[in-house]
C-alpha cells in the first residue's frame, strides 16, 4: 500500500501542534518531578555525589520552577554542606531572568538556610536587582544575613559595593552593631586594597569622596602575602606580626610544637629595604643614627630569629596593646592543649598582665595537632575571630616531612579532615580564621583554611 498525503488545514494544524505541546509538556512536567523526589531522597540520605549531580540537572532545567525546587530544598541540604555548595551553585548558574527573581526575592523571605543559599547565588548574577537586593541584606536585623551579603559582596571584588557598604557601615556604627562593623571594615579593605585603613564609616567616606575616581590600591600593586618586620614597617596599635586585630572577641591558636625551636634566618630582602629606605631620610645626622639602630637590631636577631621566641614577643606586645573592651583567649597546642583561660577574657589590666606572663612560660615540645586546637577554639560560643600561628603542618605522628605528603605522612589526611569539620562548624558561626606561618609551614593548608573562612594568610619571614 503507497503513503497515503494528508493535507491539513490551518485551524486542523494549530489543533496537531497544540496536542504536541500539551504531549511534550506533560513528558518534560513528568521527567522534572522524578528528578526533584529523586534529588529529595539523596539529600535525605546525605549522598553528596548523587545528590550533587542531580541538583546540576535541576538547575540546568533553568527555569522559575527549578530555582523555587532548589529553594525550597535549601534546609534539608544545608545539613551537609557539600550538598549544600552543590545546591548554591545550581542557583548561581541560573540565568534566566524568571528564575533569577526567584532566587533575588528569596534573599528578604525564607528560611534562613533559604536566604543564605539565595545570597550567594545573587553574588554571581552582577544584575542590577540581585546587586540591590544584597545592598539591602547588609543592613538586616539578623546578624548571620547581614555578614553573608557583606562577605558575599566582598567576594566580587566590585567597586560599585563600596558606597553601599559605606553607608551601611553608618548604619551599623549607630546601631552599635560591633560584629557587624568589623565585617565592613574587613571587606572594604579586600574591595580597595588600602593598608592602614579607616576604622570608622566617617573616614572610609572620606576617603572615597577624595579617591573615587582614581584606580583602587589593590588595582596597582601586586599583592602581599609576607609578613617582613623592619623598624619601617607602620603597624596598628593592636596587630600580631603585621596583621591588625579589629575584632572584640578573638583567640590565638600557638603553635608550640618542637619545631618552633628553630630560628631562621633573616630574610634576604630586608637588608635591600632598609637601604631603600634609610635613603629617604634627607638629614644626615638622622639617617646615621637610624642605621646604628639597625646595626644594633641585627647583631641581637641571631638570639631573636627563634620562632618561639618570635612569637611570645609579637604575642606580648600585641595583648599589651589591646583596649580593653576586646575580649580573648589564648591557646597553646603541641601534642596536648592548654588554655590561659577556660573562655574569652576581658582586656583588663590585670589579666593582660597575667596572660604576658602565661605567654612569657611557654617550651616548645611535641606534636602538631592543629586538628584538636580548632576544635577546642570553636567550643567557645563567643569568639568570632582565631588567629593561627604555626611552622608545619598537623600531624598525630611526626617523623619525617615530604613535599608529597603535604609534611608528615599522616599530614594530608588531617588537612583534609580539619577543612571538612570547619566547612561544617562555620557555615552559621561564620568565624574569621587568619593564618601566619613560619617558613616550613604547609601555606597550601594554611591559604585555603584563611580563604573560605574570610581570613588572611600571611608568610612570618
Amino acid at each position: 500500500m503507497e503513503p497515503t498525503l494528508v493535507c491539513l488545514g490551518r485551524d486542523e494544524m494549530r489543533g496537531v501542534v497544540f496536542v504536541l505541546a500539551l504531549v511534550l509538556g506533560l513528558v518534560y512536567a513528568g521527567e522534572f518531578e522524578d528528578l526533584c523526589d529523586e534529588a529529595r531522597s539523596a539529600v535525605a540520605k546525605k549522598d553528596v555525589e548523587t545528590a550533587a549531580k542531580l541538583l546540576d540537572r535541576i538547575g540546568s532545567y533553568n527555569t522559575a520552577d527549578a530555582a523555587k525546587f532548589l529553594l525550597k530544598l535549601a534546609s534539608k541540604a544545608a545539613k551537609e554542606p557539600e550538598i549544600f555548595d552543590a545546591l548554591v551553585g545550581a542557583l548561581a548558574n541560573l540565568t534566566n531572568e524568571a528564575a533569577q527573581k526567584e532566587v533575588v526575592k528569596a534573599v528578604h523571605f525564607g528560611s534562613r538556610d533559604t536566604r543564605l543559599a539565595a545570597i550567594e547565588a545573587c553574588a554571581n548574577y552582577n544584575t542590577k536587582d540581585a546587586n540591590n537586593a544584597l545592598y539591602k541584606a547588609m543592613t538586616d536585623s539578623n546578624e548571620l544575613i547581614a555578614i553573608s551579603a557583606i562577605r558575599a559582596l566582598a567576594n566580587t571584588y566590585d567597586k560599585a559595593a563600596i558606597e553601599p557598604m559605606i553607608k551601611a557601615f553608618e548604619l551599623a556604627e549607630k546601631r552599635r552593631r560591633q560584629r557587624v562593623v568589623m565585617e565592613l571594615c574587613l571587606a572594604l579593605e579586600r574591595l580597595t586594597g588600602l593598608e592602614g585603613a579607616p576604622q570608622t564609616a566617617a573616614g572610609w567616606k572620606a576617603w572615597w569622596n577624595a579617591n573615587k575616581n582614581k584606580p583602587l590600591p589593590r588595582e596597582t600593586r601586586h599583592s602581599e602575602d609576607t609578613v617582613t618586620p623592619t623598624p619601617f614597617v607602620h603597624r596598628l596599635k593592636t596587630s600580631v606580626f603585621g596583621l591588625p586585630i579589629r575584632s572584640k572577641r578573638i583567640i590565638f591558636l600557638i603553635d608550640v610544637s618542637g619545631s618552633m625551636k628553630q630560628a631562621d634566618p633573616p630574610p634576604k630582602e630586608w637588608k635591600q629595604e632598609v637601604e631603600k629606605q634609610l635613603k629617604t631620610i634627607a638629614d644626615n645626622k638622622e639617617r646615621e643614627k637610624k642605621r646604628k639602630e639597625i646595626e644594633n637590631e641585627m647583631k641581637n636577631w641571631g638570639k631573636e630569629r627563634q620562632r618561639i621566641y618570635r612569637v611570645k614577643k609579637e604575642l606580648t606586645r600585641c595583648i599589651r596593646n589591646m583596649p580593653n573592651d576586646v575580649k580573648f583567649n589564648i591557646i597553646a597546642f603541641s601534642d596536648e592543649i592548654r588554655k590561659w583561660r577556660p573562655g574569652l577574657t576581658r582586656a583588663t589590666e590585670s589579666a593582660k598582665r597575667k596572660a604576658i606572663e602565661w605567654v612569657k612560660k611557654l617550651e616548645a615540645e611535641g606534636l602538631t595537632h592543629t586538628d584538636e586546637a580548632i576544635e577546642e577554639a570553636f567550643k567557645d560560643r563567643q569568639v568570632n575571630t582565631i588567629v593561627l600561628l604555626t611552622d608545619g603542618a598537623p600531624t598525630h605522628i611526626g617523623g619525617d616531612a615530604k613535599p608529597e605528603w603535604g609534611g608528615h605522612e599522616d599530614s594530608k589526611a588531617l588537612i583534609a579532615q580539619i577543612l571538612a569539620w570547619v566547612r561544617k562548624h562555620n557555615r552559621l558561626r561564620k568565624i574569621t580564621i587568619h593564618c601566619l606561618g613560619f617558613e616550613e609551614a604547609n601555606f597550601e593548608f594554611l591559604k585555603q583554611l584563611a580563604r573560605e573562612n574570610n581570613g588572611t594568610c600571611k608568610a612570618i619571614r
